[in-house]
């Protein structure tokens, strides 16, 4: 039986090796642990609905989540197997009490979401809470963000600063683990926004999304072979017709990528499979280690050995003895983990944007599962020092014939080799990454970025754009004010155009003032500038769209009525991830205003603000102001890409310096086992210099063996 105290003793003896096994193993093994917090709340999303395998959201032409409006109405008379169907929006809007402004995300649905996704009513209930259009349901924080202590029941609150709305009932905070959040719910009957298509007689079809309560024992693939074959038979006199229906299982929603329009929250797959892969390489790294480590060791020990096989101990009890230190080591290391783990929760949380609630891995089923997880390494790390140690014959020991001498050092190496190799991947990966955000951020857009600031203006505001534009020219620090319906980087319209004449007849639409062009210094490399007659009568195609059409000139040409008066030079309008497509720029007002952007002077811009906060208390006096300054908004288009990157930097400084510790304990193993034949050279002239060369020949060419491989 190996007490306790011998155990502690092998600790402090081989104090250099158990130091650096135990600083790898707990910095990986404390990694590890917040990752899996992190993943069994990624894989919790949803979970928390009752009727959460029941619920399907329904998908238009493979990927596409919005969908007619009536379509509802059309399965719950036509399909039993439907129990309940719900309209889905959700957007942040503006919502004001007494006059004071709050912001909020707002979900448009109907009095089934209740329903379908099981809320808990604090005040009123699910049956009469939404029954009227101008009926709202908030949820518990967002009542005590906005009346305080004060009974919110039968209040009037005001959205998008025209609609009232009568709280009718309250209900508890939509779980964090939820895909679907809001902070108040309006009846979709009352309509507060319009997405969809109009014949232009005011006949309007509204595009939503639409989840499903369909009967467990429902046939669901037949159910969405009927959807499609029905629903896409029919003609429409308003709206587009719809060619297929896919119903998505609501449990797989949170994991499932590429759904346009979804208005729901999805995992980041990317940075999960990122943390998930360099987690696993990290323990790995500390595995390989403890075995370098471990086997370097070996001649420290061999009259150990020796003398215990001498007086009758057999193989089996050796190869436990190494297994039971390599568990108690990962034991040390795991408690250690431990304290690490909540050292470093608050920076994770902020680094994944996040919450982390590592409590969870303390129940007893995540326990169970953390101690297999110890075990596996502690077996896996001493596996294979337990058996090269226990196979030695005491006369071999004693006549110092170590016989695996040659085949340790030759594993050893392999183990070096596959450190530097994932070492040296992951900086190479992460200057790759580095350069790419650095070409985002630097990448020319086709338009200059810099100096200005963007500006929601909601669509009330349109009737003010001249008052605004006036007042904000006044100052000397704006040099230039333009309005416009989307911009570059957020565009809000499309249409279809036959001039293209293929499959992909798609066109992207931006509506601007007579402003736009000199606002975001675009150039116009083919026609002329607009006048002030202009307006509502031309547009611009950009290089891309011209070159689609065919034409061998753009005079005389025109789109949906307005006469094309010039190309402008291609820029990026969307994501720099996507090609550049084509684009109509319309002088117009017709599509109403979405923002503002001014270029202003480089210096002072804390006065330009000022100018900007009074002119919108002045004119637009109780709409909230949001702005950003437009490079900025752009570069977080791709905070995403950062967060990875920033991710493989964490991990790859951890993973270079566990190798470099192992590398330190086997430099320093090496030179305390060469101290004689370093003497002896230093005598016989050796240089410092040779020295240092003969120690690190072999570190150097594992190196380079793995730089070329990575």
């Amino acid at each position: 039986m190996i007490k306790f105290n011998m155990l502690v003793r092998s600790l402090f003896r081989n104090m250099a090796t158990s130091t650096i096994t135990i600083v790898g193993f707990s910095v990986s093994i404390s990694m590890a642990l917040i990752l899996i917090a992190f993943l069994i709340k990624e894989f919790s999303y949803d979970k928390s609905y009752p009727n959460i395998d029941r619920i399907y959201r329904v998908i238009e032409d493979e990927n596409v989540a919005s969908i007619r409006e009536d379509v509802r109405e059309y399965m719950l008379e036509n399909y039993p197997d439907i129990e309940e169907a719900c309209h889905y929006n959700n957007y942040q809007t503006a919502i004001t009490y007494d006059n004071k402004p709050f912001t909020g995300n707002m979900i448009v649905t109907d009095p089934s979401f209740f329903t379908i996704f099981s809320s808990q009513f604090l005040v009123g209930n699910s049956f009469v809470s939404l029954n009227n259009p101008n009926d709202v349901v908030i949820t518990e924080s967002f009542a005590k963000r906005v009346f305080g202590d004060e009974d919110p029941f039968g209040k009037t609150l005001v959205a998008e600063y025209t609609q009232p709305l009568v709280v009718s009932g309250i209900i508890k905070d939509l779980s964090e683990t939820s895909s679907i959040q809001g902070d108040f719910i309006t009846n979709s009957k009352l309509r507060i926004r319009w997405e969809g298509s109009s014949d232009g007689q005011g006949n309007s079809v509204a595009n939503l999304r639409i989840f499903a309560l369909i009967n467990g024992d429902a046939d669901v693939t037949g159910l969405q072979n009927l959807l499609t074959n029905d629903l896409s038979s029919k003609q429409y006199e308003i709206g587009k017709s719809i060619s297929s229906i896919k119903l998505l299982p609501f449990a797989k929603s949170y994991f499932t990528q590429g759904i346009n329009r979804s208005q729901t929250s999805h995992a980041n797959l990317k940075l999960i499979r990122l943390l998930s892969i360099i987690s696993v390489i990290i323990i790995l790294l500390a595995v390989f280690n403890y075995i370098n480590l471990s086997t370097a060791a070996y001649s420290d020990r061999y009259k150990e050995i020796g003398i215990k096989k001498s007086v009758g101990a057999v193989r089996g009890q050796i190869f436990r003895q190494f297994i039971i230190e390599s568990l108690f080591i990962c034991s040390v290391s795991f408690v250690l983990a431990i304290v690490l783990t909540y050292l470093w929760v608050p920076f994770f949380e902020k680094f994944l944007g996040k919450d982390i609630f590592i409590n969870i891995i303390f129940r007893p089923l995540w326990i169970g599962w953390m101690i297999a997880g110890v075990f596996t390494i502690s077996l896996l790390s001493g596996l294979y020092p337990a058996l090269s140690v226990s196979k030695l014959k005491p006369l071999a020991i004693f006549a110092k014939k170590q016989g695996i001498k040659q085949t340790s050092i030759g594993f050893r190496a392999v183990l070096n080799i596959v450190q530097y190799i994932v070492s040296v991947s992951l900086i190479i990966a992460l200057i790759v990454l580095t350069l790419q955000i650095d070409y985002v951020r630097n990448k020319d857009f086709g338009f200059e970025t810099d100096k200005l600031i963007r500006v929601d203006v909601h669509w009330q505001l349109g009737d003010k754009t001249a008052l605004i534009r006036d007042k904000l020219l006044s100052y000397s620090t704006v040099k230039n004010v333009c309005f416009s319906h989307g911009s570059p980087g957020s565009i809000y319209s499309y249409s279809s155009w036959d001039v293209f004449g293929d499959q992909d007849n798609t066109i992207n639409q931006l509506t601007v003032d007579s402003a736009f062009f000199n606002v975001f210094q675009i150039p116009i490399e083919q026609g002329r500038n607009m006048l002030p007659s202009d307006f509502e009568k031309v547009c611009y195609l950009n290089e891309t769209a011209f070159k689609k059409t065919g034409w061998d000139s753009f005079e005389g040409k025109s789109y949906q009525g307005r006469e094309v008066i010039g190309i402008v030079k291609d820029f990026n309008f969307e994501s720099l991830y996507n090609p550049i497509t084509p684009l109509v720029v319309q002088v117009s007002s017709g599509m109403g205003v979405s923002h503002l952007t001014l270029r202003v002077s480089p210096e002072n811009f804390s006065q330009t603000i000022d100018a900007l906060k009074d002119t919108w208390g002045e004119v637009c006096a109780g709409y909230a102001l949001n702005y950003q300054f437009y490079d900025q908004w752009l570069n977080s288009m791709y905070s995403s890409e950062e967060k990875l990157t920033a991710s493989i930097r964490l991990f790859a400084i951890l993973a270079i310096i566990i190798s470099c510790l192992g590398i330190l304990g086997l430099a320093e193993f090496s030179i305390k086992k060469r101290i004689k034949e370093i003497g002896i050279r230093k005598v016989n002239g050796a240089k410092v210099s040779e020295i240092l060369a003969m120690l690190n020949k072999d570190f150097v060419k594992w190196v380079v063996i793995a730089f070329v491989i990575a």
